[in-house]
């Protein structure tokens, strides 16, 4: 599920891109106990029932999905609240350059273990 929302997003804002509309963007966004889930206007319904379907598989733990382009690399980060039921926030994070990656969370000044799961796709828990 991870490869399909992976891939369904980079040709997304791959199309965004080509439009001028670059940065960060946060493709999902959980709305918490008060309020409503919410996706970005850009988000298609497709990818929209791809999201549902993993944080229906994580048992309502995704939190914020955010894509940004670094150095001309794709960085998907999947971010999700088991802190409060597992101990510390973990992310699953999709990128093809893990220097590019180290450097994101290292600029965040925060402490967290990498893990190298599969191809370009790493685990980080965070401290």
């Amino acid at each position: 599920m991870f490869e399909a929302v992976k891939d369904e997003t980079e040709l997304l804002m791959n199309k965004q891109e080509e439009a001028g509309d670059t940065g960060v963007t946060i493709l999902y966004n959980t709305g918490g106990n008060a309020s409503i889930d919410s996706f970005d206007e850009v988000v298609n319904p497709s990818l929209q029932n791809k999201i549902r379907e993993l944080d229906v598989l994580s048992e309502g733990k995704l939190s914020i999905l955010r894509y940004s382009k670094q150095g001309g690399e794709s960085l998907i980060q999947f971010l999700f609240d088991w802190e409060s039921a597992y101990g510390d926030p973990y992310h699953i994070v999709y990128c093809e350059s893990r220097d590019i990656l180290v450097n994101d969370y290292d600029s965040e000044h925060m402490e967290y273990v990498l893990d190298k799961l599969k191809d370009n796709w790493y685990g980080i828990a965070l401290k």
